[in-house]
């Protein structure tokens, strides 16, 4: 099995500081991006406007997909924030966290699915 040096240190960061990369997260991975709502992490819901009416997860702000690179810049969200996102199956979220990686966000999380992740995150 090949290891990509970055990979490694990545992974050695995350067990020595308790961070962790996007590089080494399972994406899609709804109990690690529960663990780190848990943490701080700001939670947006990348959905419709109807779906994210019908029910969020707590303290989730509301940032379609196709904005979220626009609605960052617009709200001054540092490249530094850790941020989870989430959708109905996790492909929108992930679509969106490529674009934020893509604008330089450093610690950008997929949480998957609303169904998976919800039952997860306690209101705060």
């Amino acid at each position: 099995m090949k290891f990509r040096l970055p990979a490694i240190a990545s992974l050695l960061c995350s067990l020595l500081f308790g961070t962790a990369s996007t590089a080494v997260q399972a994406e899609g991975d709804p109990v690690y991006a529960a663990s780190m709502v848990k943490r701080g992490a700001l939670v947006v819901d990348v959905r419709s406007a109807e779906e994210y009416a019908q029910g969020h997860v707590p303290e989730a702000s509301h940032i379609p997909y196709e904005e979220v690179v626009a609605r960052f810049a617009e709200q001054g969200i540092s490249k530094e924030q850790t941020v989870v996102l989430y959708c109905a199956s996790g492909r929108r979220a992930e679509i969106a966290r490529q674009a934020l990686e893509q604008a330089g966000y450093l610690h950008v999380i997929n949480g998957g699915g609303f169904r998976e992740l919800r039952p997860r995150i306690p209101s705060r």
